[in-house]
């Protein structure tokens, strides 16, 4: 087979010519120029190229490529191949340990910097002459305070605590103080104390309750409170308050629970928790260690359902939860119900018992709604029900038992 020649008519280029330099194939297309004739009248006239040839990508694309085509590689054998792989694997493991050793905190080098610094520092948010006083004014003995009190507001809470600023702000976060702490006369391990006020003990409640331990083990400190093996979490007032160490051992969360109660006497209290009343509404039958939250607001997916406690059961049926929210007055507990009701429906939910509105007050109204069950009534100034029941009957069942529970009172 044979290819014409682009400006040679009736000539013929071998198809071998595709092994020739693609410069050389394209020289063989200028039309010669005769030298000679052009003797005496100036030089002779540039080679013309044709340039829609040059400009084409076809063009370009080819002689990019041509030094691939005329070299040949020779492929690496498989030892080299393992060779280069191992020495990939050695740089990343190299440049992890260092990644991590510049963000990993380094407990003697921090405190030493921090020894001879004020408890006191000044206050971000607010005068330039004002200070924030220590968190801990006289330690325990056997600990020393390291380093100075730390204040945060809302607008910097994130500084401290990035990625967990919005749970506390959304339950009515105040303030913040963090302290940091070690065993006086060494560095074997440091720890801080954080005091969270929530402006309440209700607040306070709601995230002790959202981010509870599974292994957590109640701490004979208060009414809310347990310790994990180097943290000890706890409610005081209206403060949420952790403590948490660089390491675990018992000696460890001894001086954890003696800075614990020393924050206790220097911050009194009038109550304990005031939120420790609704909690102890909930029927013990059946209900779930350590399940009972609080919802600050937007229960449910419900923009006006706030301050709602939360507890799961199990039951015959699976497991569902009970929910209770106390309001200022019963007229708006009942008002709060129906709009519950009315925003269930509102989204598909299908009314079962009773099947018309009205009847007696207080009667619980089960709802049916992406196939779970909703049960919902008021009882004086609670607004009560069961959340995402298996059935009609268990989530009627248990909104009879809290129901019953209300009438007895907290106890």
């Amino acid at each position: 087979m044979v290819l014409p020649a682009p400006g040679a008519s009736g000539t013929q280029l071998p198809l071998s010519v595709r092994s020739e330099p693609i410069s050389t194939a394209i020289q063989a297309t200028r039309p010669r120029v005769n030298a000679k004739a052009y003797v005496g009248r100036g030089d002779p006239p540039q080679e013309r190229i044709n340039f829609s040839l040059l400009l084409s990508p076809l063009f370009f694309i080819i002689r990019e490529m041509e030094p691939a085509f005329r070299r040949t590689r020779q492929r690496p054998s498989s030892t080299e191949t393992m060779v280069g792989i191992l020495i990939l694997a050695v740089l990343a493991a190299v440049g992890a340990g260092v990644l991590h050793s510049q963000q990993t905190f380094h407990p003697p080098v921090q405190l030493s910097r921090s020894l001879h610094e004020s408890p006191q520092r000044k206050d971000p948010q607010g005068d330039p002459s004002a200070t924030v006083p220590g968190l801990i004014q006289s330690p325990p003995s056997g600990i020393d305070l390291v380093g100075k009190t730390e204040a945060f507001s809302p607008t910097t809470l994130s500084q401290k605590i990035d990625g967990k600023a919005e749970l506390y702000l959304s339950a009515g976060f105040q303030g913040l103080r963090t302290q940091r702490f070690a065993p006086e006369g060494e560095r074997s391990w440091w720890a801080e104390l954080f005091a969270y006020d929530m402006g309440g003990s209700a607040n306070a409640f709601s995230v002790f309750s959202t981010q509870q331990r599974d292994t957590g083990r109640p701490a004979d400190l208060a009414r809310y409170a347990y310790h994990t093996e180097n943290a000890l979490f706890f409610i005081h007032g209206p403060y949420y308050v952790e403590a948490v160490a660089s390491t675990a051992s018992d000696a460890v969360r001894q001086d954890l629970s003696k800075m614990a109660r020393r924050f206790m006497e220097e911050n009194p209290v009038r109550t304990e928790a005031t939120a420790s009343e609704i909690p102890s509404l909930f029927p013990e039958q059946g209900l779930i260690e350590r399940s009972i939250e609080r919802i600050a607001a937007d229960a449910f997916g419900f923009d006006r359902l706030d301050n709602v406690y939360t507890a799961r059961y199990l039951t015959a049926g699976g497991e569902q939860t009970l929910f209770l929210s106390r309001r200022t007055s019963p007229d708006e507990a009942a008002a709060l119900a129906d709009a519950y009701i009315e925003f269930l429906l509102q989204f598909g939910g299908k009314r079962l018992r009773p099947e018309a509105e009205g009847g007696r007050h207080g009667d619980v109204v089960i709802v049916e709604i992406l196939g779970a069950f909703e049960a919902v009534f008021s009882h004086g100034r609670h607004l009560a029900g069961v959340h995402e029941a298996p059935s009609a009957d268990a989530a009627a069942e248990l909104a009879e038992r809290i129901e019953r529970r209300l009438e007895k009172g907290p106890s």
